[in-house]
């Protein structure tokens, strides 16, 4: 299994955040989900290969994590060269926008290969929350992973 950690710390960056109107911190979250754009260039994600999504908080000042979305190891079938996938997460309990914005997220990528199987790509994760305000948090560059790394966390 690889796994890729995407952690940030301290403030979030590469973060932006979307709203028609002036946007509360205590609306919640609806919906939570992952695009993958696989880059173009030989090393696709294949079919049988598996990846399992988590994003998780921590809170500063009591050190108390929880995870808020996930989606466990499946497939989620090939994602080829050059395309955009979307992996829906399962949001857990209820999660605010301001515990989103108070406290330091860390996104966890495992892959599963079945055999040799190497996918380079670049994810945005998007949140949505009950008053239409999104959230979106990108990668600062392609990731990658291989039957060698298997985990990524940012």
């Amino acid at each position: 299994m690889s796994i890729i950690y995407l952690k940030k710390t301290g403030k979030m960056t590469n973060v932006n955040i979307y709203s028609a109107n002036k946007f509360s911190t205590e609306e919640t979250l609806t919906e939570c989900w992952c695009d993958f754009e696989t880059y173009d260039g030989g090393d696709d994600k294949d079919k049988d290969s598996k990846i399992e999504l988590i994003y998780s908080i921590k809170y500063p000042a009591s050190g108390i994590s929880r995870v808020i979305a996930l989606s466990p190891m499946d497939s989620h079938g090939r994602f080829a060269d050059g395309t955009s996938n979307k992996v829906d997460l399962n949001v857990q309990g209820v999660v605010r926008l301001s515990d989103i914005l108070s406290s330091v997220g860390t996104f966890t990528l495992k892959f599963e290969p079945k055999g040799d199987d190497t996918w380079k790509f670049h994810y945005t994760l998007r949140m949505k929350f009950n008053e239409g305000t999104l959230l979106d948090v990108k990668a600062g560059s392609y990731k990658q992973v291989t039957d060698q790394t298997r985990q990524m966390q940012e």
